[in-house]
Order: structure tokens, then sequence, then C-alpha cells
């Protein structure tokens, strides 16, 4: 899911998405990869100790 799609679903303006996965990212929660299909978008997937807690 990507976070045009949560941004619909949450009813959040894009930005506010953004802000919470810079910040999720920045603590270790998500990492953040290129998405092989799409130039301009990342793929974001929980890190390996998100996943263990």
């Amino acid at each position: 899911m990507g976070p045009s799609v949560e941004v619909t679903w949450a009813r959040v303006e894009p930005p506010t998405v953004a802000e919470l996965l810079s910040r999720m990212e920045r603590d270790g929660v998500v990492q953040r990869e290129p998405n092989p299909a799409n130039a301009l978008g990342g793929l974001m997937s929980l890190t390996r100790t998100a996943r263990q807690r």
C-alpha cells in the first residue's frame, strides 16, 4: 500500500503522511527503497526490528 492509498483511506493530507513516514524511518520502524516500476515513487516496508516487536 502506498502513501496515496493511505491518504485516501485515512483522510489525511499528503504532507502529514510524508512527515509520519519520515519519522518512522528515522526511528527505524520502516525502510524506504526505490520503486523499480515508478522512478518518482518509493516503497516502504517494516524493518526487521519493527516486525519482531
